[in-house]
């Protein structure tokens, strides 16, 4: 009885074992665009890691073993947070992955990102035109620009979307492919309207401020930027948005005092999607322009959120954005 006991009492400590092991992460990993064109910038989100220093993440073409990884980042002890990795020059299907405290967690991922398809071409000049009908019992009508066994690229009138295999019921085609390019032309545009975490008042340093032109030609602290309601350090945010929503290429944020506040920049597409864009240390100089090239988005991007944080007033002047939209 009592050597029974003890191997009854083995088996549980090592099914304890076996459960706290395997459940003992719920990592997660977000990949951001889920669409690029080759040298492009992906932003990874990261939550739930262990915090060994030697966690990392690796870029993965789908289907790859272990040790075939492409670009990787150790996490340094991190839980949560964002990386950002380059998209490869060649064309294909790729995903991300969460390794635990290397080499002693070996090639066992933890945690598998969303595919990320990186192709050379982001807007196709043409393609088939039908009727899509989705599991939901809704139906879309427009062009498909590209199918890659997974994921459906649909251009509809709102713009570019995806779709996954598993929510497409059915596809009705016109007899005839359709030849029609589509044809886009470059804008730039100042944001037409404006909102914040916070604003110093309604009127002088207000979010609205940060739209038009800009009209604050030099640095200091003047009323026609936004600023936030506080002098301190806690992060802000300021979303503007643009009259036409656009494949964005380029944005350009004027700051005007205590210059160097910005810390991450997101888009949001026309069905209000976010997609983190940029993370990283902002080094403008006041006052001057924060630019940033981005590859065209795959997406029509009709706000851009500021984030912000540095103590004292951060203040915007004015934000442009330059894109792709499709001629009339």
């Amino acid at each position: 009885m009592k050597q029974k006991g003890k191997i009854g009492l083995v088996l549980v400590g090592l099914f304890l074992f076996m459960v706290g092991v395997s459940g003992a992460y719920s990592a997660t990993l977000k990949a951001s665009p889920s669409l690029v064109q080759p040298g492009g910038k992906i932003i990874v989100e990261f939550s739930g890691a262990p915090g060994y220093k030697t966690d990392w993440i690796g870029m993965y073409s789908v289907g790859a073993p272990g040790e075939k990884y492409e670009e990787w980042h150790y996490l340094e002890g991190k839980i949560s947070g964002w990386l950002t990795f380059t998209a490869p020059e060649k064309e294909g299907n790729y995903e991300f992955r969460l390794f635990v405290n290397w080499p002693k967690g070996d090639y066992k991922a933890v945690a598998v990102s969303n595919v990320v398809r990186v192709v050379k071409s982001v807007v196709s000049p043409g393609g088939y035109r039908g009727v899509f009908r989705l599991t939901t019992g809704e139906l879309i009508t427009g062009e498909l620009l590209s199918f890659d066994g997974k994921v459906f690229r649909i251009k509809t009138k709102k713009g570019v979307i995806e779709k996954r295999r598993k929510d497409i019921a059915g596809i009705l085609f016109e007899a005839r492919p359709s030849i029609k390019p589509i044809k886009l032309k470059s804008i730039s545009q100042w944001a037409s309207e404006a909102r914040a975490s916070s604003e110093y008042s309604s009127s002088g340093w207000s979010a609205q401020q940060a739209t038009g032109e800009p009209d604050t030609f030099k640095c200091g602290d003047i009323k026609t930027a936004w600023a936030p309601k506080s002098n301190g350090s806690k992060p802000e945010w300021l979303e503007l948005t643009f009259n036409i929503p656009v494949y964005a290429t380029k944005l350009r944020v004027h700051e005007t005092y205590n210059a160097g506040f910005i810390y991450k920049v997101e888009f949001v597409d026309i069905d209000g999607k976010i997609y983190p864009i940029w993370l990283g240390k902002d080094t403008t100089s006041c006052p001057g322009w924060f630019e940033m090239n981005v590859s065209q988005t795959p997406y029509l991007v009709k706000s851009v959120i500021l984030h912000t944080q540095k103590k004292g007033w951060e203040e915007v002047d004015a934000v442009q954005l330059i894109g792709m939209t499709e001629e009339e």
